[in-house]
């Protein structure tokens, strides 16, 4: 316990001294909700359940149903073959951007709680999506997320220059990935050896 602890502590310590290091433009900002679809404001994250079917005629009957009034998680249980959601009525919990495929995100997305999509194809099937809840994207959610992406590329540079400029012996093989060794460099090259000088020649 004591050990997991001290990891714990020691991952605290590194992301929160390589936070310090980073700062955030606008124009990264405006970066990322380009490169997300996103935009401040609207939903950063979803809360949906889907009903996914392998064909475009199954899910044209999905939806005819819910649109006569059917009970979402009744024809979930009849008709989804997505075997972890539909004994739970469909239920994908919330997620953000770059959770679920592109046509999927971006159909949830366009979704209103309480709206039910038209068929959605992606590699899995056909799905119906019905969206029960959004949370508006603000600035420093966005800041944020940006944050998180940088601390994950410049977390082992920063433990890396921490090993070189400082004497560091770790007795416990657990923690060695923290610090790992910096690669040695090539050793140069050995000079090449004259070639013997010919012999002289008789007259």
């Amino acid at each position: 316990m004591d050990d997991a602890r001290t990891l714990v502590r020691q991952n605290i310590l590194t992301t929160k001294a390589v936070d310090q290091n980073i700062t955030v433009t606008d124009q990264q900002v405006n970066d990322y909700l380009k490169q997300q679809h996103l935009t401040i404001g609207a939903p950063s994250q979803v809360q949906a359940r889907h009903i996914l079917v392998k064909t475009k005629a199954q899910a044209d009957v999905v939806e005819a149903q819910l649109k006569k009034g059917g009970d979402f998680a009744a024809l979930a249980k009849q008709y989804s073959i997505d075997p972890g959601t539909k004994d739970k009525g469909g239920e994908l919990g919330w997620f953000g951007p770059g959770q679920m495929v592109p046509a999927f995100q971006a159909a949830a997305f366009a979704l209103k709680p309480g709206q039910i999509s038209a068929p959605v194809q992606t590699p899995f099937g056909w799905h119906v999506i019905q969206v029960e809840a959004t949370k508006p994207l603000t600035k420093d959610e966005a800041i944020d997320q940006i944050k998180k992406q940088q601390e994950s590329l410049q977390i082992q540079p920063f433990m890396n220059q921490l090993r070189t400029s400082a004497k560091i012996e770790i007795d416990d093989p657990r923690f060695s990935d923290l610090f790992p060794s910096p690669t040695p460099a090539a050793p140069a090259p050995a000079p090449a050896t004259p070639a013997p000088a010919p012999a002289p020649t008789k007259k």
